[in-house]
């Protein structure tokens, strides 16, 4: 088609599409992803996606942050509109078409005039803005969060729980680690993922005993004995590894060897 930039886009999922959220896949979401990436680099098309474990929660002042309500109008031609794509409280009274003064009475109301001043109603709390693609709720509609609001569920997602991995994603970042290369690993010869938690307490140091458990279960499995073709910046196996790089105008995928300095290769996937 010609096309030289392609961005996948997560959907958000309703009540009745929550079972189909990318959460509950993320492992094999992120394969996809890379092998994608890796494509699209060999075409020359440059391809976009956020991945899962690689995130950094950020410390915002979302009344900072959130702009909306000082340089941005959603407008409706029902009567009713909200400040922002996120909103879940109740709508404001919009009428743009019929009367000459409505926009000003709309871009007026005491909800907007409130947002000014702070970030605090409900439909704040839940923000898209201060979550990041690893936490359930990043991924549930506006309208699937006000049900838990008034159900009173939501706060089960809230907090740590929603984010269990978030300081040994904020590690690897630091350290230059591809933690989903790892949990991919891991997951390749039957590790326990719970054994990445070791890099919490010895950073890069854990990695020589990460990296001796897989090679001793892949002494153990049934490896290929013919030649492969690798992608080092797709889908393999291996411990040590850094972010993958991609230069789709030049046809060019690649991956850094991390922090550490030593990587490791098991065998393709």
């Amino acid at each position: 088609m010609g096309g030289t930039h392609a961005v996948i886009t997560p959907v958000n999922v309703h009540e009745e599409t929550v079972d189909f959220s990318l959460y509950w896949v993320r492992d094999l979401y992120n394969d996809v992803v890379d092998e994608a990436v890796v494509e699209g680099t060999r075409l020359g098309v440059r391809v976009d996606a956020a991945r899962f474990y690689t995130s950094v929660k950020p410390v915002l002042d979302l009344d900072k942050v959130c702009q909306y309500p000082n340089d941005t109008a959603y407008v409706s031609k029902s009567g009713v509109a909200d400040p922002c794509c996120q909103w879940l409280d109740a709508k404001i009274p919009c009428d743009v078409y019929s009367d000459k003064d409505g926009f000003e009475r709309f871009w007026n109301d005491d909800v907007f005039r409130r947002l000014r001043k702070g970030r605090n109603f409900p439909s704040c709390q839940v923000c898209v803005l201060s979550r990041v693609f690893d936490e359930l709720s990043f991924h549930f509609t506006p309208k699937l969060k006000g049900q838990l609001i008034s159900a009173n569920r939501l706060s089960e997602m809230e907090g740590e729980s929603d984010f269990p991995d978030a300081e040994l994603i904020r590690l690897c970042v630091k350290n230059r680690l591809d933690l989903p290369a790892l949990q991919r690993t891991l997951l390749r010869f039957d590790v326990s993922t719970d054994e990445l938690h070791t890099i919490e307490e010895k950073g890069l140091g854990a990695l020589p005993s990460l990296d001796r458990a897989c090679w001793d279960a892949f002494r153990m499995s049934d490896p290929p004995s013919a030649p492969v073709d690798l992608a080092f910046a797709g889908v393999f196996a291996g411990i040590g590894w850094g972010p993958p790089i991609y230069e789709a105008q030049n046809h060019v995928s690649a991956r850094w060897i991390a922090a550490g300095n030593v990587a490791s290769l098991c065998s393709a996937v």
